[in-house]
């Protein structure tokens, strides 16, 4: 007899588990490895919040529970200087690395339904590890918790251009969580955008992790990539500012059930952050670009200098210009000299003989002119100068000659 009933007893344990089995299916296929499923699958099948929704529904639910980025001004905003420039010519390459001078940490908790549902998170987030938790349950309470954390440049664009944009990061973290029963749901999510303001926002999804009734009630795993790169080529216009940041993001999420709870706690590594403007996720920014022409430098170092008092009459007019892509042999300059300020132009395309200077002819003693050099290159790129001045000195003084030597000129005038 008790042969008998250990035998049925066997038997309405193997109907059960059958029937349990027969849950997990989807489209009356086989049970996956759950590290197989698609998002949408996962939540479709396992969220309590969709078990009745169409296909349509479910990606709208999915675009709503899902990470957006923070695309809030970051707190924390420097203008970062390259740590490398290279130019071969052809292309200028800007390399930025930390400290960096745009870095944020920002978190948001949500919570719906009965007060037993609660989340946390730290905000400690450059010395070691960034922590979230979520518990719900029971009842209908659902709670999520949500940490961005931003690092990256303020950068200004040189020329309007193509760039070739490209970051290099490195992120890891593990999760922790489990139900009491199977209503309950929990789920874990990780992503790292790449945003250029008002320019780019792309999305690189890390992990996603949810329970599932009877197989996959505990969540436990680590996740990461290492050493990845993100390129990107964008058109950026001159003089325009922009946020160039990686924003790592994880989320954990907690949905209880009638009697069921959901505990779900997340971690992001920051291994190498020794203060706020540093961080182990984002480690380089590499910024390429044409390289262009650059306009003439200034005309400097006039003589006569400028205010002088006691300048010679003899009309000769001398400075020195260069420029940043041209020899200095290519350049020319327009002279402009008179008594009045702004003064009037009085030659153009005046080249280089040995030394750059003009000779303006005769010019009246104890008398103030002022006087301007316009420097252009042979791409069209001109340079205005300053306006100078110099006030000659009276008749019968001895006149000194611009190319003798000082000492000369001072016995001359001793």
């Amino acid at each position: 007899m008790n042969k008998k009933i250990f035998a049925i007893f066997i038997a309405v344990c193997f109907v059960i588990l059958a029937g349990n089995t027969s849950a997990v299916k989807i489209n009356s296929k086989p049970t996956k490895n759950y590290k197989n499923y698609t998002m949408e699958e996962l939540i479709k099948n396992f969220d309590p919040n969709c078990k009745d929704m169409t296909d349509e529904e479910v990606a709208e639910y999915i675009e709503k529970v899902k990470i957006k980025p923070n695309l809030a001004t970051p707190e924390h905003v420097e203008i970062q200087k390259p740590s490398y420039i290279v130019s071969t010519g052809d292309y200028t390459t800007e390399i930025f690395e930390p400290p960096w001078g745009v870095h944020d940490i920002t978190y948001k908790e949500e919570k719906w339904g009965i007060s037993e549902a609660g989340c946390e998170g730290t905000a400690d987030a450059y010395q070691g590890w960034t922590h979230v938790a979520a518990v719900a349950g029971p009842g209908a309470g659902e709670s999520s918790m949500t940490v961005w954390i931003t690092h990256g440049i303020y950068y200004c664009a040189p020329y309007t251009d193509e760039y070739n944009i490209h970051f290099e990061y490195d992120i890891e973290g593990w999760y922790d969580g489990s139900v009491t029963g199977i209503d309950a749901c929990i789920s874990v999510e990780s992503v790292v955008f790449f945003i250029i303001s008002g320019v780019m926002n792309e999305r690189e999804d890390i992990c996603y992790d949810q329970s599932i009734p009877i197989v996959h009630m505990v969540l436990k795993n680590r996740f990461g990539k290492h050493f990845y790169q993100m390129y990107a080529e964008k058109k950026l216009i001159k003089g325009n500012y922009y946020y160039i940041e990686v924003q790592a993001a994880i989320k954990v999420r907690a949905l209880g059930a009638l009697i069921d709870w959901g505990y779900m706690y997340g971690y992001l590594a920051d291994f190498e952050a020794d203060e706020l403007k540093d961080g182990s996720v984002l480690s380089k920014i590499v910024i390429k670009y044409p390289e262009r022409n650059k306009p003439p430098n200034k005309a400097s170092n006039p003589y006569p200098e400028n205010g002088a008092t006691d300048a010679d009459a003899d009309g000769y007019l001398r400075w020195e210009c260069s420029d940043p892509n041209d020899p200095e042999e290519s350049l020319k300059c327009d002279v402009y000299f008179g008594t009045t300020n702004p003064p009037p132009l009085v030659e153009k395309d005046v080249t280089k003989d040995i030394v750059w200077q003009y000779d303006v002819g005769d010019v009246d003693y104890k008398t103030t002119y002022y006087w301007r050099i316009d420097v252009k290159d042979p791409h069209g790129e001109k340079t205005q100068g300053d306006v100078w001045h110099f006030t000659t000195k009276e008749k019968g003084a001895i006149p000194r000659d611009f190319f003798l030597p000082g000492f000369i000129r001072w016995l001359l005038n001793a």
